[in-house]
Formats: C-alpha cells, sequence, structure tokens
C-alpha cells in the first residue's frame, strides 16, 4: 500500500517516503489521523488536503483491546 501514497491528494514520491520513513521512526502505530498532525509527520496545509483521501487501517490484533472506544476515531 505505500506505493499508492504518492497518488493521494498533497503527496507526491518524496513526500510520501519522507512521511512513511517518519512514521516508521516513531515505533508506534498510529491510530487516527490526527495523530498524523500531531506528531509532526505532517505540515498542517499538506495534512488539510491529504485528511480526506487516507484511512487509518485497525490493526487485527487491536480488535480485542480494552480500550477499543477510547483509542480509535470511529470516522477513521
Amino acid at each position: 500500500m505505500h506505493c499508492l501514497l504518492q497518488f493521494l491528494s498533497g503527496l507526491g514520491p518524496r513526500m510520501s517516503k519522507r512521511l512513511i520513513s517518519k512514521t516508521k521512526s516513531l515505533g508506534k502505530k498510529l491510530h487516527t489521523r490526527g495523530e498524523m498532525l500531531k506528531s509532526n509527520l505532517l505540515q498542517s496545509g499538506v495534512y488539510m488536503s491529504l485528511v480526506p483521501f487516507i484511512k487509518i487501517r485497525i490493526p487485527q490484533e487491536d480488535y480485542g483491546s480494552t480500550n477499543y472506544v477510547n483509542k480509535f476515531d470511529i470516522l477513521d
């Protein structure tokens, strides 16, 4: 799925590679789209044009989590 990021609004080949490398360097999973902005993965202008087109998938192993409701945004 990484190769498809470059075709989203606001991202290009270089920005998508930078986003992937920054996300991997965080060392944690993203649970909401808002975390992309809070952790400084994207600038606010890029974030605003990207956010309607991106979906954060809930990892299969996190479905059984007790904090499921508090941890994830239902719109993601």
